[in-house]
């Protein structure tokens, strides 16, 4: 059986865990160059990440509007993350070789998804962390610079750009550069 990759995406108030929280995650499940289901939910940060100053954050950040932030603020806690990665694994196929998971900005995603305990031990239970699709990209389209935006690395792939800043949209746009630049194995699905 082929590796399962889960590429990830994640929407936060700010840019540091210790003082920011996710208030929405995406991924796309991917297997053997096809698709096989994408996924976002939002997320109720912690209320010391939920202030006016985090919610301002996240609309210059990711231009969150006032009736997204108020579906944010309704949406389950941060404290139910951990059973909404669980739901997320209820998606992947049975018996993979490996499950993999990456993201475009993968340290970024990897410091908040491992911030709680919990979620870390749900996350190290069950995937590995493959490489970095931000990395792949400098590597193969900028060699001199050490950062490329996502919507940069569209452009040198001919992926069309979205504009979304969502997190499943950008999972999408960052699963379709892993793909072009061949990180995930052969396939012609598109994720």
């Amino acid at each position: 059986m082929a590796d399962v990759w889960l590429i990830l995406d994640v929407e936060t108030t700010g840019l540091d865990p210790a003082t920011a929280g996710v208030w929405q995650l995406g991924a796309v499940v991917w297997q053997a160059g096809a698709t096989l289901a994408a996924w976002e939910t939002l997320v109720r940060p912690e209320p010391e990440h939920w202030t006016a100053a985090h919610r301002a954050r996240a609309q210059a950040l990711s231009r969150l509007t006032p009736a997204e932030a108020a579906a944010v603020a309704t949406s389950p806690g941060v404290e139910s993350l951990g059973l909404t990665l669980w739901r997320l694994f209820s998606l992947l196929p049975p018996h993979p070789a490996r499950i993999m998971a990456t993201s475009y900005n993968l340290r970024f995603e990897q410091a908040f998804l491992t911030a709680d305990p919990s979620l870390a031990l749900a996350i190290r239970l069950r995937w590995q962390w493959g490489p970095c699709l931000m990395a792949a990209a400098v590597k193969n389209l900028a060699p001199e610079r050490d950062r490329l935006s996502l919507e940069k690395a569209c452009a040198g792939l001919a992926i069309p750009w979205t504009g979304a800043h969502r997190a499943l949209a950008d999972a999408r746009l960052a699963a379709q550069v892993g793909q072009r630049l061949g990180l995930f194995g052969t396939g012609e699905g598109q994720p």
